[in-house]
């Protein structure tokens, strides 16, 4: 399939999960295609609503297996990492993804309450100006947003709207800095290996440097392969490319490593 450059970034944007979420001994259960790109704090208060109208926000949380959900993460980092889906080898039909709904005992250890919107809107924001730090040594980029401009973009993220995105997405992640910020997930319950890299470089260069124990080799996945957008990605793969194309809204390449399939 020819693809034009321009539409890969929206192709990765139209991409979408099917969940189901369910709580312990109560017949209801919610339905939702969420996109990848989006945030499960985005429809934490509907499911509030849903399943336990009468208490505070902050109460509420998520889990998938026995892995808290974390609502600030984007819903695509959080599948590919707690599926334990290989793309290589699932099949095209539509995979549910059940999640477990959640009031009290709050695993306040591994996860932080969200009380509002404006606790998420000033997370994401955050998050948007860490990864502008690594690009540029500041986050001026972010900061010289134009209040519409911000506005914007978070009503981008909102309401999943891809041509109100781009354009400021561009501006921020494609810019002249030869920098780019990564984070690596070799699992559930291990550390997050949070680094940068230059462009100019293969992924697989990236990876044998950062994580040599598990990339002997530049060219050759033999324990772990980088997935990305729910792609599993080749270590010939350029830096530059995976920054244009690939990043998530907060502005880093969110790369998962899974194990090898023998």
């Amino acid at each position: 399939m020819n693809l034009r450059q321009n539409s890969i970034p929206e192709l990765i944007w139209k991409g979408n999960l099917s969940v189901e979420v369910h709580q312990k001994e109560n017949p209801l259960s919610y339905l939702a295609n969420l996109p990848r790109q989006s945030y499960f704090a985005q429809i934490l208060e509907d499911l509030k609503q849903l399943f336990a109208p009468t208490v505070s926000l902050e109460e509420c949380w998520l889990s998938s297996g026995k892995a808290s959900i974390k609502w600030h993460w984007p819903v695509g980092v959080l599948y590919d990492l707690l599926s334990h889906e290989d793309p290589d080898t699932t099949t095209s039909a539509p995979v549910l993804w059940h999640l477990e709904f959640h009031v009290g005992s709050f695993p306040s250890s591994l996860i932080v309450p969200m009380d509002s919107m404006d606790t998420f809107r000033s997370c994401f924001f955050n998050a948007l100006k860490e990864s502008d730090y690594v690009r540029n040594g500041s986050s001026s980029l972010v900061i010289a947003l134009s209040k519409q401009e911000t506005d914007s973009y978070w009503n981008s993220l909102l309401n999943h709207d891809f041509y109100d995105y781009r354009p400021i997405a561009t501006k921020l992640f494609v810019s002249k800095s030869r920098i780019i910020p990564l984070k690596f997930y070799l699992g559930e319950d291990a550390p997050i290996v949070q680094t940068s890299a230059s462009l100019g470089y293969t992924l697989g260069q990236v990876l044998q440097k950062h994580i040599p124990e598990f990339f002997p080799s530049d060219v050759t996945c033999s324990l772990l392969k980088p997935v990305l957008q729910g792609i599993v990605l080749p270590l010939t793969i350029s830096t530059d490319l995976m920054n244009r194309d690939f990043c998530y809204p907060d502005g880093f390449l969110h790369i998962v490593l899974i194990p090898v399939s023998n």
